[in-house]
């Protein structure tokens, strides 16, 4: 008798995919996985959005087209609106060549124009594969020494506010991109940040006095990564600066003590 679902393990040709997404892990190009490295060979053009230009280099070097997906950063666009028009360029490079569109961490971990592209792809007929990386997330588990694939609540700090999920404070809770809470624009980052209203949420969950921790995992082999512990009732307190690196927010559950010791 056959397997009812056998007709669907149909073996994929990722290199024959019209757009790749992929990712370089945290470390420059140090975390790049070997598929993907080998997976950009097949590449006509690489669209890249990265805070280190040795990336670019890394592209180039392999005698690919390398677009700076950064450029499409305006002074005063909105962010929505720049994720839109990346995602629009390489769909319409796509048109007549093979594409990757190649980013910081893991491309589907809060990228919102790869988001876009596996909306829109099907419009345009176009076939997109995902490529698994290191993501920030992997880094943080490795920097906090945490176990947490038992239990985790993780939001985006935008989406979190806006949605006012119900936390509970048994199971560890992670926040991303605090940095650019209530930031719509790409210029206004890490500017004029408030973080009170992230700091009034929580204290619907957690004491005045819970234990938490900024965690910013290092961009370079050999070096450990930063954390700033701290109380939540200084949460609206922190620095500018420290929060630049974009750093995620680690709550851990109540009665969980010494984070800097595990740290």
């Amino acid at each position: 008798m056959a397997h009812p679902y056998r007709e669907e393990l149909k073996v994929k040709n990722i290199s024959a995919a019209d757009i790749l997404l992929v990712g370089t892990g945290i470390m420059g190009t140090m975390q790049m996985t070997l598929e993907a490295n080998e997976l950009l060979k097949t590449r006509d053009i690489v669209f890249i959005l990265h805070y280190d230009n040795s990336v670019y280099q890394y592209v180039k070097n392999m005698g690919i087209e390398v677009v700076d997906a950064s450029l499409f950063y305006e002074n005063g666009s909105f962010r929505t609106n720049v994720y839109q028009d990346i995602s629009y360029a390489i769909l319409e490079a796509a048109q007549t060549k093979k594409v990757a569109f190649l980013v910081h961490g893991h491309p589907l971990f809060i990228v919102s124009t790869s988001e876009f592209l596996l909306e829109k792809a099907g419009e345009y007929n176009l076939s997109v594969e995902v490529i698994p990386s290191v993501s920030s997330l992997d880094t943080i588990i490795a920097d906090l020494k945490f176990d947490l694939g038992y239990a985790l609540q993780s939001y985006e700090a935008n989406y979190m506010l806006s949605m006012k999920p119900n936390i509970d404070n048994r199971f560890p809770l992670l926040i991303f991109q605090v940095a650019i809470l209530g930031q719509t624009e790409v210029n206004k980052a890490y500017k004029n940040i408030d973080l009170t209203p992230l700091k009034d949420f929580l204290l619907h969950y957690y004491p005045n006095n819970q234990k938490m921790v900024f965690i910013l995992s290092s961009k370079h082999a050999i070096l450990s990564g930063n954390k700033l512990e701290l109380s939540l009732e200084n949460l609206d307190k922190i620095e500018v600066d420290f929060l630049e690196g974009r750093p995620t927010l680690f709550i851990p559950p109540i009665g969980e003590e010494k984070i800097d010791e595990r740290a």
